[in-house]
C-alpha cells in the first residue's frame, strides 16, 4: 500500500506521493512515482499499487510516453489519457506477444485454480480442498459466470470481434490451464472447456481488478481548461495489445465544486480528516445501529402475549422493512449532514481560497500525517520515505515542489543539461 493525494483549487493542482513500496516481506523507501505526463504542458501522472505493467516499470512508460508525445497538446486533460493508454495498445515492442501469452496464462490459471476448490468445505483450512468431479467443477464455473455478468464490461473490450480475438489467440493457454487445474493429462470435455472459455472471457473484459494492478492517476490542464481536472484509473495487464483500464473517479474544478481534496491507495487518515471519524468507526457504528433497528420489533412484540407466533412473525416482518428503511434514514441524515457543515465544509471552503503554495503545504502535510499514524499503528509501515511533492497550473506549467534525488549533480555535471535536453 501507498498514500497519495490531490489537492486542487482553481488556480492550481497539486499531487504528492509517498516513496514507498512493498513486497511480501519487505518495504522500500526509494520508489519514484509522480512524474510530469508531458515535458512541455501542464500534465501530471502518478501511480499506486503495482509499479509495473506487463512487466514494465510504470516509469519506463511513462518516460517512453513523454519522448513519444514531444510537443503534442490536447485540448482536454481526457484527451492526454486516451492517448496515453493508446500508446501502450500501439507499441507492442514495450509489451512482446510471448509477454502478454505468459500474464493470460498464469493469470488464467489462477483463476480457475480458485474455482476448482471445493466451497463447501472451511475455506480457512490451511489446505482447502479440491472439488472431485468436473461436474462440481462446471457448477463453480456456472456461479462464477452468473456473478460475473452482473459487473460492468470494460468499454475498450467489450466488442464482440475484439473477445472472438482473445479466445482464439490465447486457446491453448486456456486448454493448458484447466488441465493443469484439473491435474490429468486428458483432454478435458467439450462442455468443461467451453465453460472456461466463457468465464475466461468474462474475466478478461469485465471491471474487476486482476491480481496485479495499479491505481493510474493524470491530472493537469487541456488547453481548453480553464480549471485542473483529476482523472483515476484502474490498469493490470495488457493482453491481445489491449490495456484493460476503466475509470475509477473522474473530479474537476469548476464554479459550483471549488476546492477538491483527492487521496488515492491508503485513504484511511486523509478521509478522516476531512470526514471528521475514521471510516472503520463509522462503518461499525451504522452496522451495529442496523442490526439492533432489525431486533428492535422482535423484542417489543415477544412481550406481546395475546398474539400468535404466526401474527408475531407477520408484524415482525413488515416493523423490520420498514425500521431499516425510515429509521435509518432520519438518524443517518442528521448525523451526515453534521458531518459536512462542521468538518468538511470548511476545510474545502479554505482550500478554495488559499494559494497554490500552501496547497502544497497542504498535500505534504496530509500525507505526513498518514505516514505518522501508520508508524504508531500496528503492521507493517507500507506508506514511508520522501514525500515528493508537484504543482501544476495552467500557464507555469508542471513544477517540481519537492522531489528526492538519487544523483549527486556535482559527480554527475552533465546529467541536469541532458536531462532537460529530453
Amino acid at each position: 500500500m501507498t498514500a497519495e493525494v490531490a489537492v486542487a483549487n482553481k488556480a492550481a493542482v497539486v499531487l504528492a506521493a509517498d516513496s514507498a513500496v512493498s513486497t511480501e516481506q519487505k518495504v522500500f523507501n526509494s520508489a519514484n512515482k509522480l512524474f510530469p505526463l508531458s515535458n512541455y504542458h501542464p500534465v501530471g501522472i502518478m501511480f499506486y499499487g503495482s509499479t509495473t505493467i506487463g512487466g514494465v516499470p510504470w516509469e519506463n512508460v511513462i518516460k517512453e510516453f513523454r519522448r513519444f508525445l514531444g510537443n503534442k497538446y490536447f485540448c482536454e486533460l481526457s484527451d492526454y489519457a486516451k492517448e496515453f493508454f493508446k500508446f501502450i495498445d500501439a507499441h507492442e515492442y514495450l509489451f512482446p506477444e510471448t509477454s502478454q501469452r505468459d500474464v493470460f496464462g498464469l493469470t488464467a490459471y489462477s483463476i480457475l485454480d480458485a474455482l476448482a476448490i471445493d466451497k463447501s468445505v472451511d475455506r480457512d483450512s490451511d489446505k482447502p480442498k479440491r472439488v472431485k468431479s468436473i461436474t462440481a467443477l462446471k457448477g463453480n464455473i456456472d456461479q462464477e459466470i452468473a456473478r460475473m455478468e452482473g459487473i460492468p464490461p470494460i468499454a475498450d473490450l467489450s466488442d464482440e470481434t475484439f473477445q472472438a480475438r482473445l479466445l482464439n489467440c490465447y486457446q491453448n493457454e486456456i486448454t493448458k490451464a484447466i488441465e493443469e487445474v484439473r491435474e490429468i493429462g486428458t483432454d478435458p470435455p467439450d462442455d468443461l472447456l467451453e465453460k472456461a472459455r466463457h468465464v475466461l472471457r468474462l474475466r478478461f473484459t469485465r471491471q474487476e481488478l486482476l491480481p496485479r494492478y495499479s491505481g493510474v492517476v493524470i491530472a493537469g490542464f487541456g488547453t481548453n481548461d480553464i480549471f485542473p481536472r483529476i482523472m483515476e484509473f484502474a490498469v493490470d495487464a495488457v493482453i491481445c495489445n489491449r490495456v484493460r483500464q476503466w475509470p475509477i473517479s473522474d473530479y474537476s474544478v469548476d464554479y459550483q465544486r471549488r476546492g477538491i481534496i483527492m487521496p488515492f491507495a491508503d485513504k484511511s487518515v486523509i478521509r478522516m480528516i476531512i470526514q471528521g471519524i475514521h471510516a472503520d468507526i463509522e462503518d461499525t457504528f451504522f452496522r451495529n445501529l442496523l442490526a439492533y433497528v432489525k431486533n428492535l420489533p422482535k423484542l417489543v412484540l415477544s412481550q406481546i402475549s395475546e398474539l400468535d407466533d404466526t401474527r408475531k412473525n407477520q408484524y415482525i416482518s413488515a416493523a423490520t422493512e420498514s425500521l431499516t428503511k425510515d429509521v435509518l434514514k432520519q438518524v443517518m441524515k442528521p448525523i451526515l449532514e453534521y458531518r459536512q457543515r462542521v468538518f468538511s465544509e470548511p476545510i474545502f471552503k479554505t482550500i478554495e481560497t488559499i494559494p497554490p503554495s500552501d496547497l502544497v503545504t497542504v498535500a505534504e502535510v496530509l500525507l505526513s500525517v498518514s505516514k505518522i499514524y501508520q508508524l504508531v499503528s500496528p503492521g507493517m509501515e507500507t506508506i514511508g520515505g520522501p514525500v515528493d511533492v508537484a504543482i501544476i497550473s495552467k500557464y507555469e506549467g508542471f513544477i517540481w515542489a519537492k522531489r528526492k534525488q538519487f544523483v549527486d549533480a556535482h559527480l554527475n555535471p552533465g546529467f541536469i543539461s541532458q536531462y532537460l535536453d529530453r
